[in-house]
């Protein structure tokens, strides 16, 4: 084994690892932002949580479809993607959806031939669902009970 300036070649070899691990640990910490929650660690990997909500409580008929006005709540570099779903007189009806985040879009959900004209629509009621897919974890889900028009 040669030696230099008294050390070994392995001792200084040991000597630059710990050195370079301690550096990289520094590095690491310095990198994440101080996560307050597991939240909020999970927002730094992932990106921030996006959700579909309801813009209006109300549904409108057309044709053989209801037309769902929602917003994607995120920033507008994300994507609220997934599905609406209206629950009306113990029938349910989807559609899938993509909004950019910030944005507005009106959803029209595909009733079936006649769904509109299948009761009176002034005491009608439907229960909309949106899932909205996450890049880590399980859907966010927002549910609301909206009138029919």
């Amino acid at each position: 084994m040669e030696r230099r300036n008294g050390k070994s070649s392995i001792g200084t070899l040991k000597a630059c690892l710990a050195t370079l691990a301690a550096a990289s640990t520094i590095l690491a910490a310095l990198a994440l932002p101080a996560a307050a929650s597991a939240e909020t660690a999970a927002e730094y990997v992932s990106g921030p949580r996006m959700t579909l909500t309801f813009a209006r409580d109300t549904v409108r008929l057309t044709g053989a479809g209801a037309v769902v006005s929602v917003k994607c709540n995120g920033p507008g570099s994300g994507v609220c993607a997934g599905t609406v779903s209206l629950e009306i007189e113990g029938a349910s009806h989807k559609v899938p959806f993509s909004v950019m985040g910030g944005q507005r879009r009106s959803l029209v959900v595909p009733l079936g031939d006649g769904a509109s004209e299948s009761s009176d629509t002034s005491v009608r009621r439907a229960l909309a669902t949106a899932s909205t897919m996450q890049p880590l974890g399980t859907p966010a889900l927002s549910e609301q009970v909206l009138r029919i028009k």
